[in-house]
């Protein structure tokens, strides 16, 4: 028995109004990270002549006292050549020291240089200014909760990135899934 057209009362799939993503809070913690990476990198720029990505570095490195190449990756999310290049620039400019290991030549560690230190407590005290000015529409009992929850997304971002199909060479999804839904199948 075949069904006829649908009644006029019904619009077809294509004529309904499409589904809005406003409502995801992925999307509201996507513009509010790049409102304010946007922010924080004029920021570093115009106040101490420093990329976002060149603070974290000196960021990371302190928390570690000496960093390896690989803590500076993993911390900072940067791909290798990417940090290779920060570490190297921020070499340059005499804020880190980079060393080879002796056991592996291929193995680099990162200490801050005095200036580094220096640039370090000034990037520190700016960066407790930004955050308390950033959190202050929420309650101050509440920021407790805040870190806790966004520590709680990122851990499921992370592992959920860690269970992402890999991509092929051609850089298409390798997931048919995706494959289908863009060729309209």
């Amino acid at each position: 028995m075949s069904r006829g057209p649908a009644p006029a009362d019904e619009p077809d799939e294509e004529d309904r109004p499409l589904s809005t993503f406003r409502s995801f809070a992925t999307l509201h913690l996507h513009f509010a990270a790049r409102a304010l990476e946007r922010y924080t990198e004029a920021y570093y720029r115009r106040e101490f002549g420093l990329k976002l990505a060149e603070c974290r570095v000196i960021g990371i490195t302190a928390s570690y006292g000496i960093a390896t190449f690989r803590q500076i990756c993993d911390d900072g999310d940067f791909e290798k050549s990417y940090a290779s290049r920060l570490i190297n620039t921020l070499a340059t400019q005499g804020l880190v020291d980079k060393k080879w290991s002796q056991v592996d030549q291929r193995s680099v560690s990162v200490t801050l240089t005095r200036a580094g230190r220096a640039m370090h407590r000034r990037l520190h005290a700016a960066a407790g200014e930004i955050d308390a000015r950033w959190t202050s529409v929420i309650p101050e009992a509440e920021r407790a909760i805040l870190l806790r929850n966004l520590d709680a997304l990122t851990a499921s971002a992370r592992n959920l990135s860690a269970n992402e199909p890999e991509q092929s060479e051609a850089g298409e999804p390798a997931n048919d899934k995706v494959r289908s839904i863009r060729s309209g199948s």
